[in-house]
């Protein structure tokens, strides 16, 4: 499994800057990260899944990948993500950095690199 947050700085990183004056200045940019789960099978009596929004705040190894991404091109300002409550909310990402961080499921301890145990505050 592969954040969302790593597709898009991957995907970003490919992108040529060009060679104008324009282009070789940093870009900034917004993300939006939102997390759908289906919270209920179709059934006889409701045919439709029920879909519903929840939390996808950024965890600490995609905070430190999103902050060291100057030398693509990019800057990210701001990021969207969605809340448990359905809601969306906003950060500015230099505002994430100084807070302290959490490890998704996906990383844990032992595998998150050095550099970002080092970098954040982790929050269990």
């Amino acid at each position: 499994m592969v954040h969302s947050e790593s597709q898009v700085i991957e995907n970003l990183t490919n992108i040529p800057l060009g060679k104008s004056k324009k282009a070789k200045r940093v870009q900034s940019i917004d993300v939006l990260v939102i997390r759908v789960i289906n919270c209920r099978e179709p059934s006889d009596d409701c045919p439709e899944p029920k879909y519903t929004l929840k939390m996808s705040k950024p965890c600490a190894h995609c905070i430190y990948h999103m902050s060291h991404m100057s030398h693509t091109g990019y800057r990210i300002r701001k990021v969207y993500y969605t809340t448990n409550d359905g809601s969306i909310a906003m950060e500015k990402l230099s505002d994430m950095i100084c807070q302290p961080q959490y490890l998704s499921g996906f990383y844990n301890e032992a595998s998150i690199p050095k550099y970002i145990s080092n970098t954040f505050a982790l929050v269990e």
